[in-house]
């Protein structure tokens, strides 16, 4: 019987955890640079950290992902493997992998976007820049409105982004984003279970 009440009560617990429990992501200090510099894209200096908080408020996972921590691991090959996945569903992905992102309720508190664009005609360049602009405000509109960007909250929604023109007649790109994106482990589950 002492089982039964054991087992009942983690089975209670575990069910409270899965359905109140939101993760989120914290990106910093991700620069992509094209052409690569010093023989790479990414920068040494990024952060990814993955918490997972209950009732939204209390902290009870916490993930930091680093280059040291990343290069520790082996994870050449499994990089090599999923590379090698992707090439193959590249031609398997339709409108439902789109139909279930979106039943994840995925919410993004804080975009800090900066775009350094550089083209080796000037004018080219000013039209790019302009056009990439409209894009990402356009991008961000339609965010808001499908309540996926999470705006005006506080001072925790930021949302920021830059696009700058680099006039140096050569072609350039480097993007830095901070964002923190959060949503929660029921809709992943539910998106997972309707699935199958």
């Amino acid at each position: 019987m002492f089982f039964f009440y054991l087992s009942l009560g983690l089975l209670i617990i575990l069910t409270i955890l899965i359905v109140f429990t939101t993760i989120q992501i914290h990106i910093e200090n991700i620069r992509l640079e094209i052409p690569k510099k010093n023989g790479r894209n990414i920068n040494k200096k990024y952060k990814i950290t993955i918490k997972l908080y209950i009732f939204e408020k209390i902290n009870y996972f916490k993930l930091d992902i680093t280059k040291y921590k990343m290069e520790k691991r082996v994870i050449r090959k499994n990089i090599e493997k999923l590379k090698r996945k992707i090439e193959k569903d590249k031609n398997n992905f339709d409108m439902k992998q789109i139909s279930k992102l979106k039943k994840m309720n995925i919410k993004i508190q804080k975009i800090n976007l900066k775009v350094f664009l550089g083209t080796e005609d000037a004018a080219q360049n000013a039209i790019i820049v302009g056009a990439i602009s409209s894009i990402i405000a356009i991008i961000m509109g339609v965010l808001s409105e499908k309540k996926i960007l999470a705006i005006g909250d506080g001072k925790e929604n930021q949302i920021n982004w830059k696009i700058i023109p680099l006039y140096q007649n050569r072609n350039l790109l480097n993007i830095d984003l901070n964002c923190i994106i959060s949503f929660k482990l029921i809709h992943i589950i539910n998106a997972i279970w309707k699935e199958e």
